[in-house]
């Protein structure tokens, strides 16, 4: 009993979890394991990519979980508040713990660009359904 109602309330976040177990992931590699392929592309604009999908898995899942049909400010702030968190302790793991890795500001700020940006678009499709 316990373990379905656990269930049935992470249910809505299950691309969220899977999303963020891959980003730890991949960002936890090792520096001489990361693919050559990254090296040839805009670093920050895959930061940022990568928390606007985080950011927009995890306002969809409080959304659904909450059985609304447009995220509330909350919702938006526990997105932008989780996507910070979660650069921030990857950055800092980076620099502490993984060989040939280091943190980077660079890296943080694009990350938290990305989930803003990803939060803006929401509150202007709210905004546009209000009108």
């Amino acid at each position: 009993m316990f373990k379905h109602i656990v269930l049935q309330k992470i249910k809505p976040f299950t691309l969220a979890i899977g999303w963020g177990i891959f980003v730890f992931g991949a960002s936890l590699t090792p520096g001489n394991e990361v693919p050559k392929i990254f090296e040839l592309t805009n670093d920050k604009l895959i930061h940022a990519a990568i928390y606007f999908l985080q950011a927009a898995l995890i306002i969809v899942g409080f959304t659904r979980f909450k059985k609304s049909n447009t995220p509330t400010k909350t919702i938006l702030l526990y997105a932008l508040g989780i996507c910070l968190f979660m650069g921030g302790i990857i950055e800092i793991i980076q620099e502490i713990l993984i060989p040939k890795r280091t943190g980077d500001w660079l890296d943080f700020i694009a990350n938290n660009t990305g989930s803003v940006m990803c939060a803006l678009i929401f509150v202007i499709q709210r905004k546009a359904k209000a009108y």
